[in-house]
């Protein structure tokens, strides 16, 4: 398995840290979509229920942020700044927010207006600031209708494997296919023989004329980067890199290869020779550009953008959750 399960908790974690999403978003294999279900239908409720009042705010800096917040809770805060006028002792709280309605545009509207015209009610306006407002105060912030804002998205991230073009990681090797037992006398691409290998996948020796190997970014179009890409391991063994790679230089533990066109053919990598008692692990393929920041940030940029819209991503496929014994 490509993405071996004691790594998937740690994916899953760091993909919600670095795109903002909090964890209790996720939405899981046995339970995928009822939480976010029900918080779209008490949205949907509460905004048929309440009209929409906006809210003018100044900050001392001078910025002026609107806002936008249901009628009932308008109301509440004008019964409150009412208390406060009637009592003496609360005058510095009451001078200090300076809270204004505005139904003026709205009353003249349903005045002017003769029964069973259709003509659209003025929204209320209020102002909450510290201080005045300055006259040279920039322009709005925030300024959209809650109309035109967009609602609470999910998405379902892509199986980890060699035929996505989702690109989650720049060390393409985490997406892999699953290894392959060859004939190195015969060219057999599949003799179906068993590869030994340990706990975490790594090929632990092979039988005689056996070479181990497997694919990536295979099938795709050509749909990933071309560029200088890096080969890192650990352990002593022969590693061969065919198809799309080209290498240009090769040292113990690390092969540089090139991309020049990217293909449907993908990246090919082989172990032909591997030592038993230090065997090859611990395999890297980096990404052109990604080498010095791979450890710190193991996922590519455009993948991490492409969730930034979501506010819940659902991880059943990386979790293997169909065809599961």
């Amino acid at each position: 398995m490509a993405l071996q399960q004691k790594q998937l908790a740690a994916s899953i974690q760091a993909v919600l840290l670095c795109t903002g999403i909090a964890a209790s978003s996720i939405a899981t294999a046995a339970e995928p979509e009822k939480s976010s279900s029900k918080a779209q239908g008490h949205s949907e409720k509460s905004a048929d229920k309440d009209d929409m009042v906006e809210v003018r705010i100044s900050l001392p800096d001078g910025r002026v942020i609107t806002r936008y917040e249901p009628a009932s809770k308008n109301r509440a805060r004008r019964s409150i700044r009412t208390s406060s006028r009637a009592t003496p002792n609360r005058r510095t709280s009451q001078s200090r927010f300076n809270i204004k309605s505005s139904r003026s545009s709205a009353n003249s509207s349903q005045s002017n207006s003769a029964p069973g015209n259709n003509a659209p009610r003025s929204r209320s306006t209020r102002s909450v600031s510290p201080e005045a407002a300055p006259e040279d105060a920039p322009a709005l912030l925030n300024t959209a209708p809650p109309q035109a804002q967009q609602r609470a998205t999910g998405t379902n991230l892509a199986a980890v494997v060699d035929y996505s073009t989702q690109w989650p990681f720049v060390d393409v090797f985490k997406a892999r296919r699953a290894w392959i037992s060859g004939d190195t006398s015969t060219y057999t691409w599949n003799d179906n023989r068993p590869i030994e290998i340990d706990e975490d996948g790594w090929v632990t020796s092979l039988l005689p004329n056996q070479k181990a190997h497997t694919l990536m970014c295979r099938e795709i179009s050509g749909h990933y980067p071309a560029g200088r890409y890096v080969c890192l391991y650990e352990g002593e063994g022969t590693i061969q890199l065919k198809f799309d790679a080209r290498v240009v230089s090769q040292s113990p533990g690390r092969i540089e290869f090139d991309v020049l066109e990217p293909s449907d053919s993908g990246i090919g990598l082989a172990i032909t020779e591997v030592d038993p008692e230090n065997y090859i692990r611990n395999i890297r393929v980096i990404m052109p550009g990604f080498e010095d920041t791979y450890e710190q940030q193991p996922f590519h940029p455009t993948f991490l953008d492409s969730l930034r819209s979501f506010s819940t991503i659902r991880f059943m496929d990386w979790q293997h959750t169909n065809n599961a014994e």
